[in-house]
């Protein structure tokens, strides 16, 4: 039994690295680093205003690294900050119009390829897929934390 059980994390293991490693090379494609792709995907998939905090939760990168990111991304005039009124240092980070061109550009090829992946699935394990996929996550989170 624990055989087997080793077995299936390693393939589960590489599995998740694999994916990471695709959007990995989407990024590399394009010329960016992970962190900049991952900002763009998020300013240009996301319908609501995002900062800093938001872009770290929602890919679970370190503050500094997103703080890299969006430095990177504002001397390329891809992004602006601006400070959220009322709330201290808090900035919402906004696409410049050259910013929303060049992230449509390359978040719509990856969006597409995800949808494609998706829908080759049918509605039910894609229902799974995300079920197992959140629970397994919050697990090990909470095994490791």
């Amino acid at each position: 039994m624990e055989q087997e059980l080793k077995k299936k994390i390693e393939i589960l293991t590489r599995q998740v690295k694999e994916i990471s490693a695709i959007y990995h090379h989407a990024a590399k494609k394009n010329g960016i680093p992970d962190s900049e792709f991952c900002i763009l995907y998020s300013l240009v998939t996301m319908d609501e205003e995002c900062t800093q905090k938001d872009i770290c939760d929602l890919w679970s990168f370190p503050k500094q690294t997103v703080n890299s990111g969006i430095s990177a991304l504002t001397k390329k005039n891809y992004i602006t900050l601006d400070n959220e009124q009322g709330v201290g240092n808090r900035k919402i980070i906004r696409l410049t119009k050259a910013g929303n061109e060049f992230g449509k550009r390359i978040v719509s090829k990856i969006l597409e390829s995800e949808k494609r992946a998706f829908s080759m699935m049918t509605k039910e394990e894609r229902e799974e897929c995300i079920k197992l996929v959140n629970k397994y996550a919050k697990y090990l989170k909470e095994s490791i934390y």
